[in-house]
């Protein structure tokens, strides 16, 4: 089998250097096809009749002169590998010339037939090289843009249309949609579309699953549209024949497609193929991601309800026990400091204990699962610890026990949940009163630098250094059998630590065993629930 000549164009007027030319290359026994243009204009048609693998380009031409001459020939024809030959023995004009995209700058009569057969193969290799290089940059620079754009929204709603801006830009479509497969598994719907006029043609339909299930078949993940698939769409949704079709599989299973489609098919170089192949690797995740995003919301949802619906429960007997405690305490008012009056207050203390547990935990669980929005009203300090106030109660058999606030009047408005804030306070008040026998529990706020900081102190049984650093710990209790016997669980300040935490507070602590514990929740005044 005979192997393809080279085919060589020689853009050049002067009908002498044209003959000389063949006769160097004939000298060098060089078997190329050469085709011959007088002018630049001339040469870029034959081009379309004729495809070369390299142009031999005079600078003096009657349609073009000088560096334009190489500007114009590569913007019409920038695949193809391009060397000066001119007349002009310039230095400066042939640096000029490679650094406009020329491979070489030869001079009329210093070359011989071998030199310049040398000249093409290299300036072949180089312009190969560095298309490969460029196309290369292309790809990265490309997957760089969109990878970064869909980690700003990894997982999620946001994913579907980030993908969308992200094909467009990378891939240059003119339209794009993604489609996703339904929670019943039957049926691929539209989710994201750009333009918007995109969205307004496919809004509306939805693509079977089996129609699609070819896309995932074979493994390839990109192709371009095909005969069966647009017979395989329901009436009324259109493809073209330049649509660029991604298929996303989790697994086996298709879970969704994206298609981009084109008014004219991108120049079969290799790259756009290369940067779709990519985004689908890198969006492939995400979309997983946001999947399992959504049914890990879905089963938040579900256990949010049913703690809710128990904790609806638990609160109405609690409410009962609570109270009946409390009639009951009223029936012994003759004697107060009898058993029986100290064990029905024991009931109804309990009870509005685990109350307040219940409901602190509840507002966690919630908060988790789909946090605030925002911050709610300004809240103001001093109406916060007033109505705190007015809920605390000092133990009736606790008579050595006192409580005392100290909050400054002019304090600034804090920005933050005041439901969370508020069941802080609370605990740290309650266990204070829990664990503490005779002297004071003193809680004071007091302005620092862009924020509040309030404090609960105690003069009570104070707490181990051991235990400190296990101290938020769900189910920790660092008083032990004491604490199961004032009826903790081990979750108050576990719960605690993490409502500081979402309104964007720090927690601190201090204590020492037979002296007193203190602590310190620190809340900036723009919030940070």
């Amino acid at each position: 089998m005979t192997a393809r000549r080279p085919s060589i164009l020689l853009v050049e007027d002067n009908p002498d250097d044209a003959d000389v030319l063949r006769e160097l290359l004939a000298d060098a026994e060089a078997r190329v096809d050469l085709h011959w243009a007088e002018t630049l204009s001339a040469g870029l048609a034959a081009l379309a009749r004729h495809p070369v693998e390299i142009m031999l380009l005079d600078l003096s031409l009657p349609d073009s002169q000088g560096l334009d001459t190489v500007r114009r020939a590569l913007a019409a024809a920038p695949q193809l590998p391009i060397l000066v030959l001119t007349g002009l023995e310039d230095d400066g004009l042939g640096v000029a010339a490679v650094h406009a995209g020329a491979q070489d700058y030869l001079v009329k009569g210093q070359v011989d037939g071998a030199m310049l057969m040398r000249c093409m193969r290299y300036a072949r290799e180089r312009h190969r090289l560095l298309a490969a290089r460029t196309a290369d940059a292309a790809v990265w620079a490309a997957l760089a843009r969109g990878g970064a754009g869909l980690l700003e929204t990894a997982s999620g709603p946001g994913v579907p249309q980030a993908l969308c801006t992200v094909a467009r830009e990378a891939l240059g479509c003119g339209s794009t949609s993604t489609w996703i497969l339904d929670r019943a598994g039957t049926s691929f719907i539209p989710v994201a579309a750009l333009p918007r006029r995109e969205w307004y043609r496919v809004a509306d339909h939805a693509l079977p699953r089996e129609a699609l299930a070819p896309l995932a078949a074979d493994g390839e993940t990109v192709r371009w549209v095909t005969p069966a698939l647009r017979r395989a769409l329901p009436a009324g949704l259109t493809v073209g024949e330049e649509t660029l079709v991604f298929a996303f599989a989790h697994g086996d299973e298709l879970i969704a497609v994206q298609a981009c489609g084109y008014a004219q098919r991108p120049p079969e170089d290799g790259v756009t193929m290369r940067i779709a192949r990519g985004l689908v690797h890198v969006a492939g995740l995400a979309l997983a991601n946001a999947r399992l995003v959504d049914a890990l919301e879905r089963s938040n949802s579900v256990k949010t309800y049913f703690a809710a619906t128990m904790s609806h429960e638990l609160r109405n007997t609690l409410f009962a026990i609570s109270g009946f405690g409390d009639m009951l305490a009223d029936q012994f008012a003759d004697a107060p400091d009898g058993e029986p009056a100290r064990l029905a207050r024991a009931v109804g203390g309990r009870a509005r204990d685990s109350l307040a547990m219940i409901q602190a935990a509840l507002e966690l669980t919630r908060s988790e699962v789909r946090p605030a929005d925002d911050a709610g009203a300004p809240v103001l300090a001093a109406e916060l610890l007033e109505r705190l106030a007015a809920e605390t109660r000092v133990p009736a058999d606790k008579p050595e026990l006192r409580v005392e606030w100290a909050v400054p009047a002019g304090l600034p408005p804090l920005h933050c949940d005041a439901i969370k804030l508020g069941m802080v306070l609370k605990n740290l008040v309650t266990n204070a009163l829990k664990f503490t026998e005779r002297g004071t529990v003193r809680v004071a706020v007091e302005p620092i630098a862009d924020g509040l900081r309030f404090v609960v102190a105690d003069t009570g049984i104070g707490i181990d250094a051991a235990e400190l650093p296990h101290l938020f710990e769900p189910f920790h209790q660092a008083h032990g059998a004491r604490s199961r016997r004032a009826g903790g669980a081990g979750l108050g300040c576990y719960i605690v630590a993490r409502l500081v935490e979402m309104i964007g507070g720090q927690l601190a602590v201090e204590s020492q065993p037979g002296v007193g514990t203190r602590f310190a929740v620190t809340v900036p005044l723009d919030g940070g629930g």
